[in-house]
């Protein structure tokens, strides 16, 4: 059964949405991610997708106090990703009470990095971030807030990786990202059929629960959803 992680985005601790990962283009929907998270718990959640746009943008603006009360709300299994960018911020994550921490620019850009963490922190505790654009039909990795191109390829990273141990990773269709205009199965049925044994979270343009069996049926571990959740598209 496809795993449904409800997505808590933060900006100055408010639960926001941004269209394709664009700062001007932000939906604020709640000022209370702790009642968000509590009502998406009320009906049925289990795991919880954290992200935190302010730490992304600069280390030295973390949410480390919302992001430890969420954490430690009881039933939620907390993935949290945004601006990792050491060991410390791995170990700071988890102590907070993460159950995963998402890594996502840095074990693009530093691929010993992220191998030193994996050792550090044992494989199921953290998730590989994945983020690009399919292009001549290669799934090109964006860096930079997505706007730079990244020298290496997804498979040469998920072929390492996974030789280290790593199981979850989560992929993010940068062109569907906050649109509402479906998933790309098509991607994820590709990669979990050249990576088996990986667990895919899907992420970027679920528009309804329609979207969610033809997922499952591509091999998707789970799928993060936002925008559709707050635009009451689904519950």
């Amino acid at each position: 059964m496809l795993t449904i992680y409800p997505a808590i985005d933060l900006i100055n601790s408010q639960v926001v949405r941004l269209e394709l990962g664009d700062f001007s283009r932000q939906s604020t929907y709640s000022s209370d991610p702790l009642q968000m998270a509590r009502e998406f718990r009320d009906e049925g959640a289990r795991h919880l997708h954290v992200v935190d746009l302010d730490g992304a943008k600069d280390g030295r603006r973390r949410q480390k106090a919302i992001i430890a009360k969420l954490c430690q709300l009881s039933e939620l299994k907390v993935q949290v990703g945004g601006g990792v960018r050491s060991l410390e911020d791995v170990a700071d994550l988890l102590a907070s009470g993460a159950d995963r921490v998402v890594v996502g620019s840095l074990a693009i850009q530093e691929p010993d990095t992220f191998a030193r963490m994996i050792e550090a922190f044992g494989p199921e505790r953290l998730t590989l971030g994945l983020d690009g654009v399919e292009k001549e039909g290669q799934f090109v990795l964006k860096t930079h807030g997505w706007q730079s191109e990244a020298k290496v390829s997804a498979e040469e990273l998920l072929t390492r990786f996974e030789a280290l141990g790593l199981k979850r990773v989560l992929c993010t269709d940068v062109n569907r990202d906050g649109l509402l205009q479906g998933p790309n199965g098509a991607l994820y049925e590709k990669l979990c059929r050249r990576f088996p044994g990986l667990e895919f979270l899907a992420s970027g343009g679920v528009r309804s629960k329609e979207d969610l069996p033809a997922l499952e049926q591509a091999g998707a571990f789970g799928v993060i959803i936002g925008k559709a959740l707050y635009e009451k598209k689904l519950s």
